[in-house]
């Protein structure tokens, strides 16, 4: 009786006791995350396909005139008195453009002219009382009467050769000399150019430029404009001196359009295409599928199973983006970019 008194005595203890159990406590399970493993990023798939491919090289360029022409004087050691007119004027036919200091040649004329005048009147005045006893010192004034003539012929043409005279209706796009300076004769003192007449120019690099010919198909973006097709008709001069400085149209590779646009106006900035090489049907693939070791061009191929091989391509043209393909692919095939 007095242990089964106790046993109630302590069950009612742990009944108002927190925490207290005749139990064994359970043990606490540890919950592990779950962590996906990383996604390994599929590389991009490419259709082989079958188009044509064209080569290109790429310049920057501008509208020049077809009628240009280099201005310079053709007397030597004279200073260059005036420069009528500056960069962008305009000028009519036959207008003075420069001219040089003259003071002294004008002076020689002037004098040359009154010998000339007097030599002509004593002349008259001997043919009237020629006698024979004096045809032959008449015939001696006439010969010198006709070198006075000559000599004055030449002054009046060395007059002309010190002033630049413009050719044709135009517009100065180039002025290289100032007033002052000492002139040599056939060095470019302005260039002028004719603005009815525009064409396409180009500056290619020498290595662009060996792969180009006449009759090579261009495509001519003309800013604010747009696209139009056309055909190199003209390579740069190869010069001794080259500078980046460029002045003629002999400088560039000119560009004919097929229709030229209405409403332009002379170095209007314009980029030049010039299709050097072009193959129709080409298979072809990005050029990020290729894949090279050494010597050895290959690929790798997928299939409709997603089992990728390697093959082994010879390869043709090459371009910025694309790769043709002359053996080891077919068209429709796909291949693994890198």
């Amino acid at each position: 009786m007095g242990r089964v008194s106790l046993i109630l005595v302590i069950a009612a203890v742990c009944g108002t006791a927190s925490g207290c159990t005749l139990l064994p406590k359970e043990s606490t399970v540890e919950v592990i995350p779950i962590i996906d493993p990383p996604k390994l990023s599929k590389k991009p798939e490419y259709k082989v396909i079958e188009a044509t491919i064209e080569q290109k090289v790429r310049a920057s360029g501008k509208l020049m005139s077809l009628e240009e022409a280099e201005l310079y004087f053709r007397s030597e050691n004279y200073r260059i008195a005036a420069i009528h007119f500056k960069v962008g004027d305009e000028v009519k036919k036959g207008e003075v453009i420069a001219e040089l200091e003259t003071d002294d040649l004008r002076s020689q004329i002037k004098q040359k002219d009154i010998q000339l005048q007097k030599a002509e009147l004593s002349m008259k005045e001997k043919l009237r009382n020629m006698t024979e006893q004096n045809e032959t010192s008449v015939k001696l004034d006439q010969l010198d009467l006709q070198l006075q003539q000559e000599e004055f012929s030449k002054l009046k043409k060395s007059l002309d050769k010190a002033r630049i005279v413009a050719p044709f209706s135009g517009k100065i796009t180039y002025i290289a000399k100032q007033e002052g300076d000492m002139e040599s004769a056939y060095e470019t003192v302005a260039i002028l150019s004719n603005p009815a007449k525009l064409t396409v120019v180009a500056r290619f690099s020498t290595a662009d430029l060996k792969a180009v010919v006449t009759g090579m198909e261009a495509v001519v973006d003309i800013n604010t404009v747009g696209q139009f097709k056309g055909k190199v008709v003209k390579l740069p001069v190869v010069k001794k001196n080259d500078s980046d400085e460029d002045q003629t149209i002999d400088d560039y590779v000119v560009v004919q359009l097929n229709e030229m646009p209405k409403g332009l106006v002379e170095d209007t900035p314009l980029s030049a295409s010039i299709i050097t090489e072009s193959k129709a049907k080409a298979v072809q693939i990005p050029v990020a599928a290729l894949r090279t070791q050494g010597a050895r061009n290959y690929v790798l191929v997928v299939d409709g199973d997603g089992n990728k091989r390697e093959v082994d391509v010879e390869v043709g043209l090459t371009t910025a983006t694309v790769v043709e393909v002359i053996r080891g692919l077919t068209s429709g095939q796909k291949v693994v970019g890198k």
